[in-house]
């Protein structure tokens, strides 16, 4: 967390759940002064905010089969914020879409998820992430103006 700045992707509407069209599929973003973005599931996420077990992780099919290689990591998926990366499967059959959040190169999806989906709840900031974007100079400087700092974020959403 040290050497992180980090920002909240709000939006997303809520499909096949209980609150459908509800716009609060909140997503972080933590950005790194190298141009790594991580990306996860925000405290507003009704994953968090209703407690919500998950089942399953299933990994969007070109997210799912990224392959990247090098120094300049090439063959990542381009991404843009409304990207699918994943969708979450909850034992109460509500589902989630899991979005990029930022523009940039998807160089990792967290693997450990389709083994222990239940990380992507439990730590969410840490061994739960989702994935992570690269972004290139031009892109650092513009998502910062896109995404809420943590402070707009946490008094949007009356957190503390």
């Amino acid at each position: 967390e040290r050497y992180y700045s980090e920002y909240f992707f709000v939006g997303g509407i809520e499909t096949n759940t209980p609150k459908a069209g509800e716009q609060h599929l909140d997503q972080y973003a933590q950005l790194h002064s190298n141009g790594l973005v991580v990306v996860g599931i925000a405290p507003g996420h009704p994953l968090l905010r209703d407690g919500r077990k998950v089942r399953k992780v299933e990994w969007d099919f070109k997210a799912g089969s990224n392959k990247v290689s090098g120094k300049m990591k090439k063959g990542g998926l381009v991404c843009y914020p409304h990207t699918p990366i994943a969708t979450v499967y909850c034992t109460d059959n509500s589902e989630y879409s899991i979005l990029a959040g930022v523009m940039g190169k998807l160089v990792e999806v967290n693997d450990q998820l389709a083994a222990n989906p239940e990380l992507l709840t439990e730590e969410p900031r840490h061994r739960g992430y989702v994935c992570i974007i690269i972004q290139n100079k031009k892109q650092k400087g513009k998502v910062r103006e896109k995404l809420l700092a943590s402070g707009e974020y946490k008094k949007l959403r009356s957190l503390k």
